[in-house]
């Protein structure tokens, strides 16, 4: 035997022996750590005389490489031999204990192998990148291909059943799958993982680079996570939830479902965050959804007219919450809405006398505690308050009082004449119900007025009355109640009335001019100077 074949054999025991201990955890004192060291140094520096170097691939270390990825390998089989007779938890116990002791060991050797990686390997590497990879990576690639895909198979029913025993209810070691499920993705990094590398990279540490700090490639280009754990672990849990869902509906009222549903998810995203990837996460929490509210839309969604009637505002914000992440609950509810608000103010209108004020009242009533339900149920979500506006515009001009009357036009009629009894010099009103109030009650109607164009027909002419009678409350409140009308119609909708307005302050300013020119005679009572134009005051 040559002397440099001879002193390999020898280094090679040396390391051997080392590599054993630091697999099975039995601890190296300090002389080791040195001397494991110095004989990978030692290995990789004996020249063998009777070969050429045209190359850079034929320097020693290429065998150390070899040997080395055969003894861990040889490891990693005897390991899979070994677990081979365990089923469920045990098998998960023992695939934690020897996945932890396995790397923290490979950890240790990737450090005192560094020569071989940053010198010689790297080297390989840049000539021949499907032949040669870095230490961490031929960790992983053998104990995937070694052990994980032998039982991966098992691994993966004992991990899933685990979780169905969770989420039963039952305690479990979350730690445990945390470590086994982390395995089984880090596994998956191995070619990506060197992509990563750079001249500065630790090498002792890349055993740990962890899938988020790769999400984006990860997501796209490795299939091992996905395809042996991920898309069974996603199965499993629709099947899961699919039964549950229907079992605890049928035994349970709908706001009961609803917290039991939010329950559900609050687990899974504590589940997701103990021991899944953020990949993962976003498809569970999709199929959780899909199971416990999709698929039940429908039900869910009948029950929003009683928990309306009943004031259930708690309940109705988790219903929304939950039905709006789908367009079907979305269209549902806004549906409903719009039904819901019709029948009720039917229903009130029913009941209320044909007049001016009690028409006005019970509508303004019904407005605001909706308005209030929008706010504390539905965060006053744009589209349901759509839907509430059709909903009243639906009953405001279409009601029992309209089918009394035999005609759609009484609607402005009343408010108009509800706006003449607020601006009207009425003291018995403005005792009962302050101007402010009243203005803001028929302003906020206003726009659900249908027939705006009769309402302007028969507002102009109650305004002219109030005007040349002289019987309006004021010139200001007059002014308060047309112009917000501006902001629904536009200015053209009030040009007549403020045109009127304008000729009342012409005469009032012409009135005072006569006065000051006449201040010896006074001026008769019940005589007054007005100035209206023929084509806005007809009567």
């Amino acid at each position: 035997m040559e002397k440099s074949t001879a002193d390999k054999v020898v280094l090679w025991k040396i390391i051997e022996h080392f590599l054993t201990k630091v697999l099975t955890m039995q601890g190296l004192s300090k002389v080791e750590h040195i001397n494991i060291t110095n004989s990978v140094y030692a290995f990789c520096s004996i020249v063998d005389l009777n070969r050429g170097f045209d190359s850079r691939l034929e320097v020693t270390g290429v065998d150390l490489y070899k040997k080395l990825t055969q003894f861990i390998k040889s490891h990693v089989a005897s390991l899979e031999k070994e677990m081979s007779v365990f089923s469920g938890a045990d098998l998960l116990a023992f695939y934690e204990k020897h996945w932890t002791r396995y790397s923290i060991a490979s950890a240790y050797i990737n450090k005192r192998f560094d020569y071989l990686n940053r010198n010689l390997i790297k080297a390989y590497i840049e000539e021949r990148p499907k032949d040669f990879s870095f230490l961490h990576t031929i960790f992983l690639t053998i104990w995937r291909d070694e052990l994980l895909l032998p039982s991966i198979k098992r691994l993966t029913r004992a991990i899933l059943d685990e979780i169905e025993r969770e989420r039963k209810g039952v305690s479990i070691s979350t730690s445990r799958l945390c470590i086994v499920i982390d395995s089984i993705a880090r596994v998956s990094l191995t070619e990506l993982v060197d992509r990563h590398i750079d001249e500065n990279s630790e090498y002792s540490d890349l055993l740990y680079i962890h899938p988020e700090n790769v999400q984006e490639e990860w997501n796209q280009d490795i299939p091992f996570y996905k395809d042996y754990f991920e898309g069974a672990f996603l199965k499993e849990t629709t099947a899961f939830y699919e039964e549950e869902s229907n079992s605890f509906l049928n035994e349970h009222t709908v706001p009961d479902y609803l917290k039991w549903v939010l329950i559900c998810i609050q687990n899974e995203n504590r589940r997701a965050h103990f021991y899944l990837y953020k990949a993962t996460r976003k498809k569970l929490l999709k199929a959780t959804y899909d199971c416990l509210i999709e698929k039940h839309i429908e039900r869910i969604a009948d029950e929003f007219p009683n928990l309306m009637k009943e004031n259930r505002y708690a309940d109705l914000n988790t219903m929304y919450k939950l039905l709006f992440r789908y367009k079907e609950g979305v269209k549902r509810l806004a549906s409903m809405m719009e039904s819901f608000m019709t029948e009720w103010g039917t229903a009130a209108l029913e009941y209320t006398k044909p007049t001016p004020m009690a028409f006005m009242n019970t509508v303004i009533e019904i407005l605001e505690t909706g308005e209030y339900m929008l706010q504390e149920a539905f965060n006053n979500d744009r589209t349901l308050k759509r839907a509430f506006e059709k909903g009243v515009e639906a009953f405001v001009n279409h009601n029992a009082i309209t089918k009394i009357a035999g005609r759609s036009q009484v609607v402005p009629e009343l408010f108009v004449k509800c706006t003449d009894i607020i601006l009207r010099k009425d003291l018995k009103f403005r005792l009962k119900c302050g101007l402010k109030d009243g203005m803001r009650a028929v302003l906020k109607i206003f726009p659900f007025v249908k027939d705006k164009d009769i309402f302007r027909k028969i507002y102009l002419l109650y305004l002219s009355r109030r005007l040349i009678y002289d019987n309006s409350i004021s010139y200001a409140a007059e002014c308060a109640m047309i112009y917000p009308m501006n902001e629904y119609c536009g200015n053209d909708y009030t040009t007549r009335f403020r045109s009127m307005l304008k000729d009342m302050k012409k005469s009032q300013w012409l009135l005072e001019e006569f006065k000051e020119w006449n201040p010896f005679e006074p001026f008769e009572v019940g005589k007054s100077i007005t100035l209206e134009k023929r084509s806005a005051c007809k009567l």
